[in-house]
């Protein structure tokens, strides 16, 4: 089990921020055969310059075909935080990720977001009252969903993204 609240980030005061220094909670970047088992970030903050990248609070990143593989965020919750719940992205491809019977929720930005190719599966997700999209694909990764509800979020329940908002989800983490 992991626990994360972030309250900082890249660049604070330094003079040479710009817009490329991503930041986030908890990051797996360019890793295979991981889990994430009882992750949980929460109330994290975005205090670094204005133009660095808030990616997420629980982030796989890749930017090759075949290093992000076998990944999976499992029985994991994402709160209140300053950027989306779950963030895949990069110019690569993850390959076998799984997110499976997590809570998203509170979150400033989307519930989960896609940003990358290859494929993932949803099974028992709740993400619920995000200020983005509860689930929002901006690339071509194929994802399935299995039991996910996705509702109350201030944008679109699924954005890109087939299958059902409206399956049992995620029992509430108590």
């Amino acid at each position: 089990r992991v626990v994360v609240r972030k309250d900082g980030g890249w660049g604070l005061g330094g003079p040479s921020t710009t817009e490329y220094e991503p930041e986030g909670g908890l990051m797996f970047y360019e890793s295979s055969r991981v889990l994430c088992d009882e992750c949980v970030v929460l109330d994290s903050l975005k205090e670094s310059d204005v133009r660095a990248e808030a990616r997420g609070a629980i982030i796989v990143t890749s930017h090759d075909a075949t290093l992000a593989t076998d990944i999976e965020i499992r029985a994991s919750i994402s709160i209140d935080n300053a950027y989306s719940g779950m963030t895949y992205e990069g110019s690569g491809a993850v390959n076998g990720a799984r997110v499976v019977d997590s809570w998203i929720s509170g979150n400033v930005g989307n519930g989960i977001t896609l940003a990358v190719d290859g494929d993932i599966a949803l099974t028992r997700v709740t993400a619920t009252s995000n200020g983005g999209d509860g689930i929002a694909s901006y690339s071509s990764i194929s994802a399935t969903l299995t039991d996910v509800r996705s509702t109350g979020n201030a944008g679109e329940p699924l954005r890109g993204v087939s299958g059902s908002p409206n399956g049992a989800g995620a029992a509430m983490p108590s």
